[in-house]
């Protein structure tokens, strides 16, 4: 079990500014705005107050399934993720209040068309991460639930999981202590351990808007919430050669004192 010692809430969407008593939450360290959906900017949910007041502003844009009418038949599914992320990238790109580098993909059923075809609802989300990942670092926000329904048990590649759901912790809509204390409980999602995790939504205890928590803070400085591996230098390669040429030879010496003994 990881422990963790530092926690970063953020909000998402529309916010009410200042923050609801009761929440627990004291502090917004990033704020995750809406950029549009499908093959269209809007900013129908972006809340420019709450991006202002941020250390650091993402965008997310919701994500249409195969079978959305939006979708000409002359249009392959991956290639209508494509679109759809390219759609998203030029957003992104166009609103200078979006720091962050991850592009989150929103996919839930209200965003349309996300049939009982796994095999084509693949399709879609493989276009889309592709057309994010030639320039951003890509992210995807689901519920364990809808990606089981949507893609079964299938692992896309690296994707930054932000975790829909309010029930993980046991009960619906933890408090912020109560959540801190299940984060290592959370579940992994296409192959990806949350790295963010919206605990509360409209209705929790009262609560008007979402909250949501992180454990990890690269994204503060890097704008990018997954580690960049570090090469390996050339030294550090001599010096792994090295001590691996010594443990052969020492192997060697030892095989050869035991022959000696028999």
């Amino acid at each position: 079990m990881t422990i963790f010692t530092q926690w970063y809430t953020g909000t998402d969407t529309n916010v009410a500014i200042p923050f609801p008593s009761g929440s627990g939450v004291q502090t917004e360290h990033f704020y995750i705005g809406r950029l549009g959906g499908e093959v269209h900017a809007d900013t129908n949910g972006f809340d420019i107050q709450a991006a202002k007041q941020a250390s650091r502003t993402f965008g997310y844009w919701d994500l249409a399934g195969p079978d959305s009418p939006s979708r000409t038949t002359s249009t392959t599914a991956q290639a209508w993720g494509h679109a759809q992320a390219q759609a998203c990238v030029a957003a992104w790109r166009a609103n200078s209040r979006v720091t962050g580098k991850t592009l989150f993909l929103d996919i839930e059923s209200g965003n349309g068309g996300w049939g009982s075809d796994s095999s084509a609802n693949r399709l879609v989300l493989e276009g889309a991460l592709l057309a994010i990942s030639a320039v951003a670092e890509p992210g995807i926000y689901i519920t364990q639930t809808f990606w089981q329904q949507c893609f079964g048990s299938w692992d896309p590649g690296p994707f930054v999981l932000f975790l829909a759901g309010v029930h993980y912790a046991g009960t619906d809509c933890p408090t912020l202590e109560e959540a801190k204390g299940h984060w290592n409980a959370l579940p992994a999602i296409g192959g990806m351990l949350p790295m963010i995790w919206q605990f509360q939504i409209p209705g929790c205890a009262g609560q008007t808007q979402d909250w949501d928590l992180t454990p990890y803070s690269g994204w503060l400085q890097a704008g990018r919430w997954l580690p960049t591996p570090e090469p390996l230098s050339s030294t550090l390669v001599d010096q792994t050669l090295a001590k691996l040429n010594a443990a052969v030879a020492d192997l060697q010496e030892a095989i050869t004192i035991i022959k000696q003994l028999r």
